[in-house]
């Protein structure tokens, strides 16, 4: 996270101290995705041991350093000194490295995923997580891979909390339902036509995912979504 918000501020740079920092940052990202990638054996899966709501907080932090590589600019008039900033932004191989070890992140899910030692505040931790990756989600400069990455994480925690059986108290607390239901409301925007087609496919597989188990949510609460409806049906459709 310290990293996340270094880029934001070499944004805001500009000469020597931002061609300076351009390269600091680069280096330093680098060297962060090649450590949680694989270089240090086991660190991933030991996150992922230690508790769910560990492995949420990471993967989070994970997104959040990817959003800030690739957020959409706002369209501005272009320029000579447009174009000189234009090169102090993340570099794409050090964007790609980092979303290559998201992929490690979710690989070692799969890896570790017997079900977890977890009690009631842990769930609820890992829910503020998953309320945490919404709200990057639906930044309205937030890059289509950025939401991939989210969504995916945000598939794959639910995964780990409906196979657990201490989840099962938490699944009808108000927290749990406002989380799940906001859930089910961004796979319907994932659907929808503008969308890319890698979130079409996440969409569509979160939903299958959601009707398996749909608990806590009950038939007037995916009414309430329109995923149900006529024009989501045709959606898919088309």
């Amino acid at each position: 996270r310290a990293e996340a918000e270094s880029a934001r501020k070499c944004r805001e740079l500009s000469g020597d101290a931002a061609s300076s920092e351009h390269r600091r940052l680069n280096g330093a990202l680098y060297g962060l995705a090649f450590t949680m990638g694989g270089s240090i054996r086991g660190f991933v899966s030991n996150v992922w041991r230690r508790g769910l709501d560990d492995a949420a907080d990471m993967g989070l932090a994970l997104c959040e350093v990817i959003y800030v590589a690739t957020k959409v600019s706002p369209v501005v008039e272009v320029s000579a000194s447009c174009e000189e900033k234009q090169r102090y932004e993340v570099k794409a191989t050090v964007t790609a490295r980092l979303i290559s070890t998201m992929h490690y992140w979710l690989k070692h899910r799969e890896i570790n995923c017997a079900p977890y030692a977890m009690d009631e505040q842990c769930c609820q931790r890992t829910l503020k997580t998953i309320k945490d990756f919404l709200a990057l989600c639906e930044r309205q400069d937030c890059h289509w891979r950025t939401q991939v990455m989210a969504t995916s994480a945000m598939l794959a925690l639910r995964c780990s909390l409906m196979s657990s059986p201490a989840s099962t108290a938490m699944l009808h607390t108000s927290l749990s339902k406002s989380v799940w239901l906001h859930l089910a409301k961004w796979l319907v925007r994932c659907c929808e036509m503008k969308a890319s087609p890698a979130l079409h496919s996440l969409g569509v597989h979160g939903f299958l995912l959601l009707f398996k188990r749909p608990a806590p949510l009950d038939d007037s609460d995916l009414l309430a979504t329109g995923v149900l409806g006529h024009q989501f049906l045709m959606t898919l459709l088309d």
